[in-house]
C-alpha cells in the first residue's frame, strides 16, 4: 500500500499542485521521476510552464554527495580500476534519473567522464512498477476506453523496459554499437557525417560504471537554458533522428534534450541504452501520415491511419474530424498549435472512431514528442510543419517506397 501512496502522490504532484516539486519527486523514486519525465513531453495534457518544470529531471537532478559518490564507485570497480586514472573529479558534472557524471583525466592524458549508477534502484523500482499496474487496472476497470485512447499499462511497460535497459550500462555500450553501425549503412544514403558518438573505453566499463571521452559542447537541454539553441540546429537534430528512424528503422529511443549534445560542428548522440526499433509497415505508414499532414492533405492522413489499423472503418467522418483538429495549422506557430498536441488529438480521434492500432508506433511518437517540446520551448514563433516538409520528402526517399506518391 506504501507504493501506491508514493505514486499518487506523485501524480498529485504533477498535476496538481500549484508548482512542481523536482526535489519530493526524487525523493519518491525512480518510477516517479521516470513518470514525471514522460509528461513533461505532453503540451497537449499539461501547461508549457508545467513541462518546463518537469523538464528539471532529464538533467538537472541532484547528485549524491562526495563521500557518496567515492563509495559508490569503489563498490562498482576492481581494486586495479583506479590506477588507470590521474584524476577523478569528485563534484558532479551533471545528473540524471538514472546516473551522474564526473570529468576525470587518464594516465595517458584523455580528458574522458565516468558515468555512474548512483544506487541499486532495481528492486524499489520493479515494487513501483507492480504498485502502478494496479493502480491501472483498477481505473482502466472503472474506464476501460482508456486503454484504446492513452494505452496505460502500455506505456507503463514501456517506461520498465527502458528503465531496466538503462541501469545496465552494457546496453548503452552495445547501443552505441548498433547506431554507429546503422549510421554507417545510412551514409551511403544520406549525409550524417555531423552524427557523431564519443569514444567508449570499455575496458574501464562494466554494468554500473562506464568511461568515454569528453565531448566540449553543450546539450540541447543546457542550450535552450541559456537561450542558445539555434533553430538551424534543431532542424538538423530533426533530420538527424528522423533518418535513424525511417531510413533504419533502429534509433535512439531516448532522444530527450539531456541525452544530444552539440560541439565540434558535430550532433553527438549520449546514452544510448534503449534503443527504438519499428516494423517497416508502422514506420511506413506514420511516414505517409507526416508527408500528408505536411501538405495538409487530411483524405490522405486518415487513409494512412487506415493502412496502419487492423479494424477497418468508415474514414469519412475521420477526415472531418482531422480537418476540424487541423484548422488554421498551415499558419501555426509552435506555441499556438502543438504539433504533438495534434498528433494526440488525432490518436485519439481515430481510436474513437473504431480504429486499433499496432503498440510500435509508440516510439517513433514518442521521438516526435521529444523534438517537438525542444522546438516549443526555444523557438515558439517557428512553424515546425512548414520547415519540416523538406526532411519529409527526405525520409520518403531513404523508406524506399516508391508507393508513398
Amino acid at each position: 500500500m506504501f507504493q501506491e501512496i508514493k505514486l499518487i502522490k506523485t501524480l498529485y504532484n504533477i498535476f496538481l499542485n500549484q508548482q512542481v516539486d523536482v526535489e519530493r519527486i526524487q525523493r519518491q523514486g525512480l518510477l516517479s521521476m521516470k513518470i514525471a519525465q514522460t509528461f513533461a513531453l505532453r503540451p497537449d495534457v499539461l501547461s508549457l510552464e508545467r513541462c518546463q518544470e518537469l523538464s528539471e529531471l532529464f538533467s538537472n537532478t541532484k547528485p549524491v554527495d562526495k563521500e557518496t559518490f567515492k563509495g559508490l564507485l569503489a563498490k562498482s570497480v576492481n581494486s586495479g580500476w583506479h590506477n588507470s586514472f590521474e584524476h577523478i573529479s569528485d563534484v558532479s558534472l551533471a545528473s540524471a534519473s538514472i546516473g551522474q557524471v564526473h570529468e576525470a583525466t587518464l594516465k595517458t592524458g584523455e580528458q574522458v567522464v565516468i558515468k555512474l549508477v548512483r544506487d541499486d534502484w532495481e528492486r524499489a523500482f520493479r515494487r513501483d512498477i507492480l504498485a502502478a499496474e494496479r493502480i491501472l487496472k483498477s481505473i482502466l476497470f472503472i474506464r476501460p476506453q482508456l486503454q484504446q485512447v492513452a494505452d496505460p499499462l502500455g506505456a507503463l511497460k514501456v517506461i520498465e523496459l527502458n528503465t531496466l535497459a538503462e541501469l545496465d550500462l552494457n546496453n548503452e555500450i552495445d547501443g552505441q554499437a548498433s547506431l554507429i553501425a546503422e549510421s554507417k549503412a545510412l551514409n551511403q544514403q544520406v549525409n550524417l557525417d555531423h552524427v557523431a558518438f564519443p569514444h567508449i573505453y570499455q575496458d574501464l566499463s562494466n554494468t554500473r560504471v562506464m568511461v568515454s571521452e569528453k565531448i566540449e559542447g553543450m546539450t540541447i537541454e543546457q542550450l535552450i537554458r541559456a537561450d542558445k539553441l539555434e533553430y538551424e540546429d534543431m532542424l538538423r537534430v530533426f533530420q538527424a533522428v528522423g533518418s535513424f528512424i525511417f531510413g533504419a528503422g533502429v534509433f535512439h529511443g531516448d532522444p530527450h534534450s539531456g541525452n544530444i549534445m552539440l560541439g565540434k560542428n558535430k550532433i553527438w548522440f549520449l546514452d544510448t541504452g534503449v534503443i527504438g526499433r519499428v516494423d517497416k509497415i508502422v514506420s511506413n505508414g506514420l511516414l505517409k501520415f507526416f508527408d500528408s499532414i505536411t501538405q495538409y492533405d487530411y483524405e490522405k492522413a486518415v487513409n494512412s491511419l487506415a493502412g496502419m489499423s487492423s479494424i477497418t472503418i468508415d474514414t469519412i467522418e475521420l477526415k472531418n474530424r482531422l480537418e476540424k483538429i487541423y484548422f488554421g495549422f498551415e499558419t501555426a506557430t509552435a506555441e499556438e498549435a502543438s504539433f504533438t498536441q495534434k498528433m494526440m488529438e488525432t490518436i485519439k480521434a481515430a481510436v474513437n472512431a473504431g480504429m486499433s492500432f499496432p503498440k510500435g508506433m509508440y516510439p517513433i511518437i514518442k521521438s516526435m514528442m521529444y523534438l517537438d517540446g525542444m522546438v516549443l520551448r526555444s523557438h515558439p514563433k517557428a512553424n515546425l510543419m512548414e520547415d519540416i516538409r523538406p526532411f519529409i520528402k527526405e525520409f520518403i526517399k531513404l523508406d524506399g517506397q516508391s508507393n508513398l506518391r
